[in-house]
């Protein structure tokens, strides 16, 4: 990684943050299996109609702010970026945690107006519990960007652990004690999103402390005015936070046109909030699972690539994003073929067979565009490091454009499947915008191409083949492994070198 990230450091902090972030999507799924056992999946429908709420308003609020902060930064020459970056945090810090408290505010107010839209009447205490940790996360972010801007991820990293195990221990505590004393469904899941709030409030002291810490070796002597760091940074993250938030508004509009139209259809509430349930607690967990490999490869690329492209170093920008892109491909290509292929053994592993098997169809069809998130994801980082940040608002726009379309014609004919098939039309789009503005926009065209997906593909398919003729015999956990093994051995051999050297050149490490 040395070749990619510069520093041992930061190699070791993007190692750090690949293993912090399957920490985060363990204790979720550990948090959402016995969630799902307490409350059942009409509660998890209140649960969840109450965090792809406050999702969204978390990317509208913080998203942009930390990936700003770090371009700024990264962008400060070294004899007094120490300085700077002190500048551009306290700066951010006040802008976000004004941003923070109101929508807080929104959120507990609004509680009711908000379910009553969402014809989920019952998810308004969820909605109104978990209405605190927007100001917490906003707290987070702006800590996050004034590390990341360095290039250390490991304040970033130890701060999710805290947040995904806490909300894990404490959310499920307090669900099991809601329904142990006689508390209604809606109200258990109200009990369990509070214990997100508490998580993520330990996840902002944690970084707090680090803070503190790395407070003693700075000391801001830089006079750039507030109002001019104020305005680079929102100059900055104004479109990346746009950018974030439309997929989120789009994944939120989408859910409302989900359930209003099942309920349409002639299914009650309760009805209507499991399907959603099943869906929101299954298939997208698991949409989200690869993305959570390849996004510590972003986080790292937008400091590093930004500094490059700020001294014109042309050709060692290209050979990063290279190295990006070969690694995120090879891990999101057979993460998402094997989903798709073994979505029933794999929920099976985790949720109750019937629960698993009306998740599963869904699975299969999200999952190709969990590989599309991934390449979505590096291609917004290249785009925003290269001075090109509204691009991806507009990819992302025409994308939202798309999902909203199709969910919307596709749902009184197909019902619950239109909404997997319609994030697939809206990943699909984005990407091909983004990819193609890489070529047309910025001094790194080819740098990301259509050809380092080919192998991979093809490996994957082969392994992942292997390993549904082998599951009826040896069971999910052996079929996987094998599929594994074959992929990482099939890729090693196409290319004659050891697994070890496979990985390292994926990664630009070798």
């Amino acid at each position: 990684m040395k070749k990619i990230f510069k520093t041992d450091r930061v190699s070791r902090g993007v190692i750090l943050m690949t293993v912090s972030n399957l920490t985060v999507k363990a204790a979720g799924l550990l948090f959402k299996i016995p969630l799902t056992a307490l409350i059942g999946e009409t509660g998890m429908g209140y649960f969840n109609s109450a965090y792809t709420l406050f999702t969204w308003l978390y990317m509208l609020s913080a998203a942009g702010l930390p990936a700003a902060a770090s371009m700024l930064i990264a962008r400060i020459p070294d004899s007094r970026r120490r300085d700077g970056a002190m500048r551009v945090f306290t700066t951010s810090l006040g802008i976000f945690t004004a941003v923070g408290l109101f929508g807080c505010a929104v959120l507990i107010f609004a509680s009711g107006a908000i379910a009553h839209v969402m014809r989920v009447e019952a998810s308004a205490p969820a909605i109104a519990a978990i209405a605190p940790t927007l100001f917490f996360v906003c707290q987070s972010a702006a800590l996050r960007g004034y590390f990341q801007g360095f290039g250390d991820l490991r304040p970033h990293s130890v701060s999710q652990i805290a947040e995904a195990l806490g909300k894990a221990a404490l959310g499920t505590a307090l669900a099991y004690h809601a329904i142990r004393n006689g508390r209604s469904i809606s109200e258990a899941a109200a009990y369990a999103a509070a214990g997100i709030t508490v998580g993520v409030a330990a996840g902002m002291i944690i970084l707090y402390l680090y803070f503190i810490f790395a407070k003693k070796q700075t000391d801001e002597r830089d006079r750039t005015p507030r109002l001019t760091v104020a305005s680079r940074l929102i100059r900055a993250a104004f479109p990346i936070t746009l950018s974030s938030s439309v997929m989120s508004l789009a994944n939120l509009i989408d859910s409302l046109i989900m359930t209003r139209a099942l309920h349409a259809s002639g299914m009650s509430q309760a009805e209507t909030a499991a399907v959603w349930g099943n869906y929101s607690s299954l298939a997208v967990p698991m949409f989200n699972l690869p993305p959570v490999l390849t996004m510590p490869i972003a986080y790292a690329l937008l400091p590093a690539l930004s500094g490059e492209i700020a001294l014109g170093n042309r050709e060692k920008a290209i050979k990063l994003t290279k190295d990006a892109a070969s690694a995120t491909a090879v891990l999101a290509v057979p993460c998402a073929v094997g989903l798709a292929a073994m979505s029933g053994p794999i929920l099976s592993l985790l949720f109750a067979d019937d629960v698993a098997e009306r998740g599963a169809v869904m699975l299969t069809l999200l999952a190709p565009s969990s590989m599309l998130l991934c390449v979505l994801g590096l291609t917004n980082t290249v785009l925003q490091a290269c001075g090109r940040e509204r691009v991806p608002l507009y990819a992302m726009l025409c994308g939202a454009a798309v999902k909203l379309s199709s969910t919307w014609l596709l749902t009184p004919i197909i019902g619950k499947f239109a909404t997997p098939l319609s994030t697939f039309l809206c990943y699909l789009t984005a990407t091909v915008i983004s990819a193609a503005a890489i070529g047309a926009l910025t001094p790194l065209s080819g740098a990301v191409g259509l050809p380092l997906y080919i192998k991979p593909l093809v490996m994957s398919m082969l392994s992942v083949t292997a390993a549904v003729f082998v599951y009826p015999i040896a069971g999910t956990l052996v079929s996987v492994g094998i599929a594994a093994a074959g992929y990482f051995g099939l890729m090693a051999i196409s290319e004659g070198k050891s697994l070890h050297g496979i990985l390292h050149k994926s990664k630009g490490s070798s």
